[in-house]
């Protein structure tokens, strides 16, 4: 990338070479498995997309994954790109990312679509921005964002589900909403259960994960 642009457009180059590099990987590896016998073929180091910031090659496991599946919370706009850069990352590791298909646009079949999503996951991971994000239709009005928290929040009353809610430093809601929301997971102990409360950059959350 053109120098003028500064190091943060060089890193977002690179981040987004790295989910491509990963998704012509995956579909390579998936043509592979539907023309090899039985249709199925292991991933080996030679298919691993190499990671365009290390250079080093990326981990890909064998299907399926023996590794725990992570729940990764829909966000609102602002933190979309780091949503799609830890899922990335956290394939390349071999982590099952869920949810995989769009979830239900109305609270009753959302609640209970997301119960069945967390029940598979050893851990769910909550992106909280300045963004409130879609609100699906319910007499609540809640956002989706706060509806993931809610239900991972009882999930962990009676499983061994771990979570993480992440706050970008100095996130202010764009609306009251959502600037409630923001300060009830920093003192309502409901809403944290289960959870490691993280302020920062991005980087603490990789760290975290």
């Amino acid at each position: 990338t053109d120098p003028a642009f500064g190091d943060e457009a060089r890193q977002e180059f690179l981040s987004r070479i790295s989910r491509l590099a990963w998704s012509v990987a995956q579909s390579l590896q998936q043509l592979r498995a539907a023309a090899a016998p039985g249709g199925l073929v292991a991933a080996t180091a030679e298919s691993a997309p190499a990671d365009v910031l290390t250079g080093a090659a990326a981990p890909v496991a064998a299907a399926p994954s023996t590794k725990p599946a992570v729940f990764l919370a829909h966000c609102g706009r602002d933190l979309h790109e780091v949503r799609e850069q830890i899922a990335t990352e956290l394939r390349m590791h071999g982590h099952p990312v869920l949810p995989e298909a769009p979830l239900p646009q109305t609270e009753d079949a959302l609640r209970l679509e997301l119960d069945a999503l967390l029940a598979r996951c050893a851990v769910a991971v909550h992106l909280v921005g300045r963004s409130v994000g879609p609100v699906p239709d319910g007499p609540s009005g809640r956002s989706l964002a706060m509806l993931q928290n809610d239900c991972a929040a009882q999930c962990c009353e009676h499983s061994s589900l771990r979570r993480v809610i992440w706050l970008p430093a100095g996130v202010s809601g764009e609306r009251p909403e959502q600037q409630a929301f923001i300060d009830a997971l920093q003192r309502d102990a409901s809403l944290q259960r289960g959870a490691d409360l993280l302020r920062g950059d991005v980087e603490a959350l990789k760290g975290t994960l």
